[in-house]
């Protein structure tokens, strides 16, 4: 089983014992699509076709010698899409086949009227059949298909009602945590500040490995595989860099508004507007609300910060040093690291990232009795431009309101002077302090007894030490 996708695959099963079986897996690239993907194959008759920047007529010739090796002899079968289709579709197989064209963002790009093709074979051969369709691709979004001619974009993909889909996300931490059982918590959590959830990155820092020597190694030596990781993505994704990584640089250091970006650049709204938005698409930028909002589809307020974790690393501790580092000294960007990973506001904002996912995670697991809704309104309250409370959920149809602080970067177990900060600033707070508040705390070095004597007392305290609840509050 692949650790982590647990979800991920069950829809994929799930999908495959239906009549019909059309899937689209989506998301940005490095996300792990086709590591899902070779996991569900496992013990299916498939055909696997993986695109590359190559024109339409290469494609077409090399998708006929995987047609010819899953048939099983060399056919007379023409290189055009439809023939081809129609031909996998008519091999006899023991048990449902399963047709896989991944990194088909290729194909599209380079032949328009590929999916109208397709979508055109699948309701006449291959549906027919009980062929499963599963396509793969570094698509942002996917919406509905108008029938115009032109089924997809260099971003989002349209698709007919009849495609079920699924964005792949980068790992929460709990997820993480389950794949390399190896680590401990803390050893997972320095990683985690470097590498976040994201599959692609998982090979250079989740291991043994002294973390520094990992960094050394992979980032910051001019020849390493994310020297310049950043700047590598946009070069590959959009056309003008520049005014990207510049927005890039503005949020690495903390969740901003949309004028702080404005000023701080020197820039203008309606110059800067329509590249914060393709950052938005191209999931590299995400817009997080208050938890009160009461219309999060509609609302212009909001902070946003980098999606990437590695890429907020990079942009705080690689970035400042780039000119040191430009001519092979280390040293700097070393002590830098060392000295300030594990502290400041890299540390403090993912810390937050890391317990709310503990805490969504706690939730849909039924381990702690509260439902908070949409992922997008667990977050931060702020009084005017500072952040008052760090992780706040507003509970769906009550009063109820989940309000935490988390110290991931505390030696000794964390004492009732935290309960009561926690306590006074709700009490001050006017979104929450006439709800019915739950006190959360998230620690990873534990709880003294006199906290955990008065999380009891009270009835309605969280407490979590790691991954694990240590006080829960009482029912009703």
């Amino acid at each position: 089983m692949l650790l982590g996708r647990e979800r991920e695959l069950s829809f994929i099963e799930k999908e495959y014992a239906a009549s019909e079986s059309f899937v689209i897996l989506y998301g940005r690239r490095g996300m792990g699509k086709t590591s899902i993907i070779i996991e569900f194959l496992k013990d299916k008759r498939f055909l696997y076709f993986s695109a590359t920047k190559e024109i339409s007529k290469l494609h077409k010739e090399r998708f006929k010698h995987c047609l010819d090796r899953f048939i099983g002899r060399h056919t007379k079968t023409p290189a055009e899409w439809e023939d081809m289709f129609r031909a996998f579709a008519q091999t006899n197989s023991g048990k449902k086949k399963v047709l896989v064209l991944d990194d088909i963002q290729y194909i599209s790009v380079k032949s328009s009227e590929f999916f109208e093709i397709l979508f055109d074979c699948w309701e006449r051969y291959l549906k027919p059949a009980n062929v499963m369709v599963l396509l793969s691709g570094n698509f942002t979004s996917v919406t509905a298909y108008d029938g115009s001619g032109r089924a997809t974009g260099n971003e989002t993909l349209q698709v007919p009602d009849f495609v079920k889909t699924m964005k792949i996300r980068q790992m929460r931490f709990n997820q993480v945590h389950g794949c390399f059982p190896e680590l401990t918590f803390t050893e997972l959590l320095e990683r985690f500040l470097v590498a976040g959830g994201e599959p692609k990155y998982f090979k250079y820092f989740y291991n043994k490995t002294p973390l520094m020597e990992n960094i050394s190694r992979y980032v910051l030596d001019r020849d390493a595989p994310l020297y310049d990781e950043p700047l590598a993505i946009l070069e590959r994704e959009v056309r003008e860099p520049a005014h990207y990584f510049s927005i890039l640089k503005v949020l690495s250091k903390t969740q901003q508004k949309l004028h702080d970006i404005y000023s701080t650049l020197g820039e203008r709204a309606n110059t800067l507007s329509p590249y914060i938005s393709s950052m938005i698409d191209l999931n590299h930028v995400v817009k997080r609300l208050p938890p009160t909002e009461p219309n999060p589809e509609k609302s212009r307020r909001g902070n946003y910060y980098i999606y990437s974790i590695f890429i907020s690393f990079w942009f705080n501790f690689i970035y400042p040093h780039l000119d040191e580092l430009e001519i092979g000294r280390k040293e700097e960007a070393i002590m830098h690291i060392n000295s300030a990973l594990g502290s400041g506001d890299h540390m403090w904002n993912l810390s937050y990232r890391v317990a709310r996912d503990i805490f969504l995670w706690l939730c849909e697991t039924k381990q702690f009795d509260f439902d908070p809704g949409i992922r997008e309104k667990t977050g931060a309250l702020r009084d005017k431009d500072k952040i008052s409370l760090p992780l706040v959920s507003m509970e769906e149809g009550t009063e109820r309101a989940f309000c935490a602080l988390c110290k991931y970067n505390h030696c000794d177990p964390l004492g009732l002077p935290m309960l009561q900060e926690l306590v006074e600033r709700c009490a001050v707070n006017k979104d929450v302090r006439d709800r019915d508040i739950i006190y959360g705390l998230f620690s990873k070095t534990g709880f003294d007894s006199a906290l955990v004597a008065q999380a009891e007392n009270m009835g309605n305290v969280l407490l979590v030490n790691e991954l694990d609840i240590v006080v829960a509050p009482r029912e009703g």
